[in-house]
């Protein structure tokens, strides 16, 4: 599975619907099987490479999204071509 290589179920959940916190873990992160409903692959692109939403809130300082930003057009497009494959389930 893509997400477990790059380490998205340590904050967004086992089953990618969103963390919940857990003592001194990571803050949760939000649910990944709703995203392509939120951010297009453009938007999305975006959103990692520079950490800003489409709103201009800002990511979570825990998201690695400097790292992510290094990745190509063709792995972002994937990721996200992934994260709508996935049915969407409510959030943890």
């Amino acid at each position: 599975m893509i997400t477990s290589s790059l380490g998205c179920q340590e904050c967004h959940g086992a089953n990618l619907a969103g963390g919940v916190q857990s003592g001194s873990g990571p803050a949760p992160g939000p649910n990944l099987t709703t995203l392509p409903a939120r951010l297009d692959a453009a938007q999305f692109t975006m959103l990692l490479c520079t950490g800003i939403y489409p709103d201009g809130s800002k990511l979570s300082p825990e998201m690695p999204y400097q790292d992510l930003g290094k990745l190509s057009d063709e792995d972002f497009l994937a990721l996200h071509s992934y994260f709508a494959s996935l049915r969407p389930l409510p959030d943890n």
